[in-house]
């Protein structure tokens, strides 16, 4: 794969399987997963060649799907690698071990298409399936997972796609029109917040 520095105006070739897909990128960092056996997540750094191996978050059970989100760079103590799936969020620090803990989200509904996951920090919030907002603190001495009430109402109707951006400490939810979550085609029912 080929790395183009946009404003340095240079590029850099890495050599990175076919089989491994993109997953979240912090601060100069690249995470990747192996689809293939062995299944693992590779963070990397394509500029300067660096490259650590983490384990598979998910056991010998193949996750459906997942999303992940690196909080630092690397050479942040306060690094944490998060990967959310359904009722679930795991956490490890990659440059410690690599060892993951895990946090239950009873209520989280994840959804590959509807769902996101954004970090501030050590903080990572979520978006599920049915608009609903959670956070966790993953350098909390007891994290947890907690649901958050949006303090505005959100659109009505079911033919919206959403996803967090972060922008200067603060994390944006951003609503499209276009039709995106299978689950919310021909459902209805109340908006959730």
């Amino acid at each position: 794969r080929v790395f183009y520095d946009i404003p340095g105006g240079r590029s850099y070739a890495y050599p990175v399987p076919a089989s491994y897909r993109y997953v979240a990128s912090r601060g100069g960092w690249l995470v990747l997963a192996a689809s293939d056996p062995p299944r693992r997540l590779v963070v990397l750094n394509p500029i300067t060649g660096m490259r650590l191996v983490v384990s598979w978050p998910f056991g010998e059970d193949p996750a459906e799907g997942f999303h992940a989100v690196l909080t630092a760079s690397l050479a942040d103590p306060a690094c944490f690698l998060a990967v959310a799936t359904d009722r679930l969020v795991k956490y490890c620090r990659p440059t410690l071990g690599g060892d993951w803990a895990s946090l239950r989200a009873p209520g989280f509904r994840y959804d590959t298409a509807c769902s996101d996951l954004v970090s501030v920090g050590t903080m990572v919030y979520l978006m599920d399936e049915r608009r609903k907002l959670w956070r966790a603190d993953l350098a909390a001495a007891e994290p947890k997972v907690e649901r958050r009430d949006t303090a505005f109402v959100l659109p009505p109707g079911e033919r919206w796609r959403h996803y967090l951006v972060e922008s200067l400490g603060h994390v944006h939810l951003v609503v499209s029109e276009r039709i995106g979550c299978s689950s919310l085609r021909g459902g209805g029912g109340e908006l959730g917040t």
